[in-house]
């Protein structure tokens, strides 16, 4: 598949995933955010970097010891905490029924699948990115159908980045953002997920026009410290131990 401007991606994204361990990526990117009331809301432009490339089993599993551990230092008290802050109505009871639903979830995702390298939906919706002949681990191609009601719709064809967010600057905040009402379940599994490694994980649409500098492996990580994310990729192989 050839892609848009710039006119380095493709060759960028066929030298990803050369490593077992995952690749860094640096770029700049316009966020597609979402359309209410007719307007664009959480479209931000970042600096964003983000680890590529690694294995999807690995970060489950990660965060599935990691839920154990918390669970043993006393998660029910410190979620139903924080959830009682951002939700009226976040008692013992939506917290126990968020961390039992996250509890059976990640078994369904290992299994899904034989657990792949990264999470999919139905074929006819996403297939995997071929460059040079070669698959590219931690993109996808999605094959949908656009929303006609949607002027920044996702068109068919447009590849997807995957993986773990190491950091992030605001380079141009959106004129406005959108704050989704959730019942407190909802709220106390988001917080229980963003204690997590999986809650790190994010996915870009690469749309022409919207992402820029885009670099990978050593040039990634000196884009990112460049426009101020410091990030240490020995303290990430430690974290994460998927690279």
């Amino acid at each position: 598949m050839m892609l848009a401007s710039p006119d380095n991606l493709t060759s960028a994204l066929a030298s990803l995933g050369t490593s077992s361990e995952g690749d860094l990526i640096s770029m700049e990117i316009t966020k597609k955010g979402v359309q209410r009331r007719g307007q664009t809301h959480g479209d931000d432009t970042v600096a964003v970097l983000v680890w590529t490339g690694f294995e999807y089993r690995a970060l489950i599993e990660r965060s599935q010891r990691k839920l154990e551990a918390l669970q043993a230092k006393g998660l029910i008290t410190k979620l139903a905490l924080a959830s009682s802050e951002r939700a009226a109505g976040a008692g013992i009871g939506e917290v126990c029924a968020a961390i039992q639903e996250t509890e059976s979830w990640f078994p369904r995702v290992l299994t899904v699948g034989q657990a792949p390298r990264f999470p999919r939906e139905t074929e006819d919706v996403w297939s995997p990115l071929i460059v040079e002949g070669k698959h590219v681990h931690g993109c996808r191609v999605w094959n949908g159908v656009p929303d006609p009601d949607d002027p920044k719709a996702i068109v068919p064809g447009t590849v997807y980045l995957q993986g773990v967010k190491l950091g992030e600057v605001i380079l141009k905040p959106a004129e406005s953002s959108w704050v989704t009402r959730s019942s407190p379940k909802t709220v106390a599994k988001d917080i229980l997920r963003s204690w997590l490694p999986i809650g790190l994980f994010v996915q870009y649409a690469l749309t022409p026009g919207s992402y820029s500098n885009f670099s990978t492996g050593a040039d990634a990580a000196k884009m990112a410290k460049a426009a101020g994310i410091l990030v240490e990729p020995d303290a990430v192989r430690s974290l994460f131990k998927v690279a």
